[in-house]
């Protein structure tokens, strides 16, 4: 985490406008909310949160309650929602993508929410907006 922290800062001190943090509630990073507030605030534009990590595909799967607190927590307008996919074991892109949404839409994540984290900040993230 610390290594995080001083990157996301040298790069936004740098001037670097466009930063995502992937993978930051993922069991095998495992950053603690405050953790992820923190590197926001240090400049990351964006956590990236991946459906793989709460599929069999990872050793020590996140638990989707959890998944929900932690977008909750930091904000959707802070947050991208993708799939990682491409694993033999995992459903394809698309319908990960479905099941991911359906999930969000199941425990509150308002579909205006959802549809910032799928789609609008993913494209200020790439200055398509």
């Amino acid at each position: 985490m610390k290594e995080a922290k001083l990157a996301v800062k040298e790069a936004a001190k740098r001037g670097v406008r466009r930063i995502v943090v992937t993978h930051p509630a993922a069991t095998f990073v495992h950053y603690s909310i405050a953790d992820m507030k923190e590197i926001l605030d240090l400049g990351a534009s964006y956590l990236e949160h991946t459906w793989n990590d709460v599929t069999r595909q990872v050793s020590h799967l996140l638990n989707i309650e959890d998944l929900f607190n932690v977008i909750k927590a930091t904000d959707p307008k802070r947050n991208i929602m993708s799939t990682d996919a491409g694993q033999w074991l995992n459903p394809p892109a698309a319908q990960q993508m479905g099941i991911y949404i359906k999930e969000m839409l199941k425990r509150g994540i308002s579909e205006k929410d959802v549809r910032a984290m799928t789609a609008e900040n993913p494209a200020k993230l790439l200055a398509l907006d």
